[in-house]
């Protein structure tokens, strides 16, 4: 194949005469083509808010008119002037009916009362029994673009294989591209945290309030105190027990608050230990009437209450974070969270990965996993057998797994469901461990299929929720409202917000530094002359497996035998972390198949297998990100990466 061809596919078009004016299948081109010499011309490039919302368009009199989606601003071209104008009606705009095809034509539109546009799955398009094939020079289609200072088709944009492009015309696009992959550092984690801050600060956190509560206390134990003295001083002796009981309980008391904030603990249990050997010794005195020396007694409750006091007024009301991931390689949810956090000296900050268990086909637990080693070195992880659910108390708890008990693969230990976090903190924040695809505006599958994410534990049920754009927030807020009531909108606007994905800030870093690489990686990344090869991620996906799963596993191999005889390129397969499990569970009679073609891919050494807890690394170097909706799909669209998605029933090879 020709690799300097690119076929268009037609989203909408118009007829005038001897001409037909088109804009491309998911690529905002807008070109014609000649019926009599058969030439396709580009003409520009339609505007985006135009080519997102854009319904029909129409030739009438010169110019072009579309019809947009409501409520979004109508166009028309000027064909001889070359030019864009905005214009408030459409009034002369026909809509034209799309119709079905039992010939499996991409498109077919009616364009007079005499002529029928179709276009097939080759890309040739027909007027009656004309043929005329869409092929076009890539070269030509890259000047135009650039001439708008925009990226090369589906750059950032879906592009599903077997329709516009196929792997081949793809690899021919996209892999001479040197400059359009975003560099540009985001600080997403930054104002995540800020955010936490904003929300609670110095005057209400947990420790703030355990101190307040720990010098009111302690007023009330000086005021006792007096009441002590003044009682032995009358020899009111039993007013005096009773003044030292309540000191003792409120001794008690301020060791429980104590185990509950940050401060010197053995110090602090000691100065508590020695005023009661205080009230102890005054106790026998009394109870056998021995001789009591005031002054002395006065002295030494004073100063012991005293160092308390002070130990108590020392106390930092620092706000206390627990980051609380369950699989080391979707850390990077938290990472840049967590380094805003402890980067702040007014927080105290955890980071204490939960137990999970792998679930059996019937829903039952199975083994338990925990991978709190795998997490990087610079990350200090704190055991969760060390949690004392008794008398921890924290400002906020992050999570990135929102499932609780409602996954059908896996579940985190139940003692860390959000209902029982509860009981250890004020408020829990959620963040995905996935970047959304971004949907355009009331797009009925794409609302569904969000649906599944906004219905979950960890969003109902936290107080603060992070999403990664505006537009995924309305998409959540919508669900939500749906379900729960209009009433209720306000309440899931003020608790979720759109600052970026944290994920996003670990790509970048990573993008912006030198990337260590396993020498096993290096080897395949450089030719023989010492060229490095473009990289292309190979993105499958446990939702797209599981909707046509032995078709998926012949897909796998085919772009494995694909990619095996490319020479200017290297696979880099990164399969979902729980594929394996989620075979073992769901579609138990495959998981030989799926281990053969690992086997096999292994065997022969023609690529990377990458099930590292590292999912950023790869993506960081990726030049091509092809494979399934989902994963790492959106993270590669986030940076700019070229994407294309993967058609189970469209074989390359075989």
């Amino acid at each position: 194949m020709d690799r300097n061809n690119v076929r268009l596919l037609i989203k909408e078009a118009t007829f005038d005469t001897d001409t037909i004016y088109c804009v491309a299948s998911e690529i905002n081109l807008l070109f014609s083509i000649n019926l009599a010499t058969q030439k396709i011309c580009l003409i520009d490039c339609l505007p985006i808010d135009l080519y997102s919302s854009l319904k029909s368009m129409n030739f009438n009199d010169g110019k072009l008119e579309f019809l947009v989606e409501e409520d979004e601003q109508n166009y028309c071209f000027l064909l001889k002037e070359q030019h864009w104008v905005k214009i408030e009606s459409t009034t002369c705009l026909k809509n034209f009916s799309i119709i079905d095809s039992n010939l499996k034509l991409n498109f077919e539109k009616k364009l007079t009362d005499n002529k029928i546009l179709t276009q097939d799955n080759e890309g040739y398009i027909y007027i009656d029994n004309i043929k005329i094939p869409t092929i076009i020079n890539g070269n030509e289609v890259e000047k135009i673009l650039k001439k708008h200072d925009l990226e090369l088709p589906n750059c950032g944009k879906l592009v599903k294989e077997g329709m516009t492009f196929n792997l081949n015309d793809s690899l021919a696009l996209f892999l001479n591209r040197t400059d359009s992959i975003s560099k540009t550092q985001t600080k997403n984690g930054l104002k995540i945290w800020q955010s936490i801050c904003s929300q609670i600060d110095e005057n209400n956190t947990i420790s703030f309030q355990i101190k307040n509560k720990m010098k009111h206390l302690l007023q009330l134990m000086t005021e006792l105190q007096k009441i002590l003295f003044h009682s032995l001083e009358n020899k009111r002796f039993d007013d005096a027990i009773k003044a030292m009981e309540s000191n003792h309980e409120g001794m008690d008391d301020l060791l429980k608050f104590a185990r509950k904030v940050e401060l010197p603990l053995t110090s602090f249990e000691e100065s508590v230990n020695e005023y009661k050997q205080l009230i102890y010794a005054v106790y026998y005195l009394i109870e056998n009437n021995k001789p009591i020396n005031l002054n002395q007694i006065i002295v030494s409750f004073t100063d012991t209450l005293s160092k308390i006091n002070s130990i108590v007024n020392e106390i930092d009301t620092k706000i206390s974070i627990i980051f609380m991931p369950y699989k080391a390689s979707m850390w990077s949810a938290l990472e840049s969270i967590w380094q805003s956090a402890i980067s702040d000296k007014k927080a105290k900050v955890r980071v204490m990965p939960v137990p999970y268990f792998e679930k059996n086909s019937d829903g039952s637990f199975d083994n338990i996993v925990y991978e709190g080693a795998d997490f990087p070195k610079n990350v200090d992880v704190f055991s969760y057998e060390n949690l004392d659910w008794d008398s921890e108390l924290v400002d906020v708890i992050f999570i990135h797994n929102p499932y609780d008990e409602n996954n059908r693969i896996t579940s985190i230990h139940p003692d860390f469901y959000i209902s029982n976090l509860r009981k250890i903190t004020q408020k829990v924040a959620y963040t995905p461990y996935f970047v959304h695809m971004e949907p355009s505006k009331n797009d009925a599958a794409a609302y569904e299929n969000i649906k599944h994410y906004a219905l979950t534990s960890g969003v109902v049920q936290a107080d603060y929720i992070y999403l990664q754009s505006d537009n995924i927030k309305n998409y959540y807020t919508t669900v939500l409202t749906d379900i729960y009531g209009n009433e209720t909108k306000d309440y899931w606007e003020s608790k979720i917000f759109a600052y970026g994905s944290p994920m996003i800030d670990k790509i970048l870093q990573i993008k912006n530094s030198k990337i260590d690489l396993p020498i096993e990686w290096k080897e395949k990344l450089y030719s023989e002359k010492g060229e490095k090869k473009k990289v292309v991620l190979y993105n499958t996906s446990i939702g797209a497996f599981l909707e046509d799963s032995e078709n998926m596993l012949y897909k796998i191999k085919d772009t494995i035998d694909f990619f095996a005889n490319e020479d200017e390129c290297v696979l880099l397969w990164r399969p979902h972390p729980l594929m394996k499990t989620t075979i073992k569970a769901m579609r138990p009679e495959l998981l030989e198949l799926y281990n053969l073609i690992i086997d096999k891919y292994l065997e022969e050494n023609s690529g990377i297998y990458d099930v590292s807890a590292d999912v950023n690394r790869a993506v960081a170097i990726a030049d091509l990100c092809y494979g399934d909706p989902g994963g790492l799909i959106p993270l590669s669209q986030q940076i700019n990466v070229p994407v294309l998605i993967q058609n189970a029933k469209f074989l390359n090879v075989h």
